[in-house]
């Protein structure tokens, strides 16, 4: 796994704990632009999905989940692009990091 590979997906596991509050506004928002996609969302169906599995589950942290693993292939896409383009937290989880293994 590369290093790009393995910051990649700790950005996105790291980010299911500790998500911004207004995600799924600036992922999925009701009017103008993602990115490139030129989609508006139905912001409003997405937010009773995620307030649905997080009241739903034992913690938020497995609503992210469940509400990530609900996603079209498409949506699923756009989401992870925000989280590792856009968010807030983008850059907090891929700081360099060193890893030793010690044989004791």
């Amino acid at each position: 796994m590369t290093k790009k590979t393995f910051d990649n997906y700790n950005l996105v596991l790291m980010y299911a704990f500790n998500y911004e509050y207004d995600f799924i506004e600036k992922a999925f928002p009701r009017y103008g632009n993602v990115g490139s996609t030129g989609i508006c969302f139905n912001t409003d169906h997405f937010l009773k999905k995620f307030n649905q599995f997080c009241d739903e589950s034992d913690d938020n942290t497995l609503g992210f989940m469940r509400f990530y693993a609900s996603l079209s292939h498409r949506h699923r896409q756009i989401l992870l692009d925000y989280i590792l383009n856009d968010s807030e937290y983008k850059d907090l989880y891929n700081l360099p990091i060193k890893i030793s293994i010690s044989n004791s």
